[in-house]
């Protein structure tokens, strides 16, 4: 075999085998183009759907929000509602309370003030009674001194009647017993 020959096969065959090289790079190429392409196509689709789901998810919060916010709403309106009722009932039944302990101090002061006048009126009377019996006491004490006073003037009277008395008749004793005596004396004879 000649030399060109050899060469024209190593030729070919270096030519076959960098275009089998380059079919492996353009098919390399146009596989990794078509992934490429692919990959696009396939982020591109992820893309829209979360962008989809992105805007679902948008919208139903937004209509949460809106109902969460309406029914926010209604129970605000509800709980002022109640809060005010609450409070009309609360300041109903502390004016009735107020009321019911206003009347209740009424008549408590009521029935003090006419216990502080029946007690006065009866310490009045009890007071007069007092003094009336006290003067009556003072009277009969009086009274009494004076009859004590009397009983003993008569007491020292009699008490100086029965001196007397008991001295006369102790001196009529002595005057019987002195002639009782000359009577019966032995007769002496002298």
């Amino acid at each position: 075999m000649a030399n060109w020959q050899f060469i024209t096969i190593i030729g070919a065959f270096i030519l076959t085998f960098f275009g089998f090289i380059l079919t492996i790079l353009g098919t390399t190429r146009s596989l990794q183009t078509l992934l490429n392409e692919r990959f696009t196509s396939f982020r591109n689709e992820i893309k829209a759907e979360l962008a989809s789901l992105r805007s679902e998810t948008k919208a139903e919060l937004a209509s949460l929000r809106s109902e969460t916010k309406a029914e926010l709403a209604d129970l605000r309106s509800e709980f002022r509602t109640e809060q005010a009722s609450l409070r009309s009932e609360f300041r109903t039944e502390h004016a009735a309370l107020s009321e019911q302990f206003t009347s209740f101090r009424n008549e408590i002061g009521a029935e003090q003030a006419s216990l502080r006048s029946e007690f006065r009126t009866e310490h009045a009377a009890l007071s007069e009674q007092f003094t009336s019996f006290r003067n009556e006491i003072r009277a009969e004490l009086v009274g009494i001194r004076s009859e004590i006073e009397a009983l003993r003037n008569e007491v020292r009277q009699n008490d100086k009647r029965y001196d007397e008395r008991f001295a006369r008749i102790e001196a009529d004793i002595r005057e019987i017993k002195a002639d009782l005596r000359q009577l019966f004396k032995p007769a002496l004879p002298g």
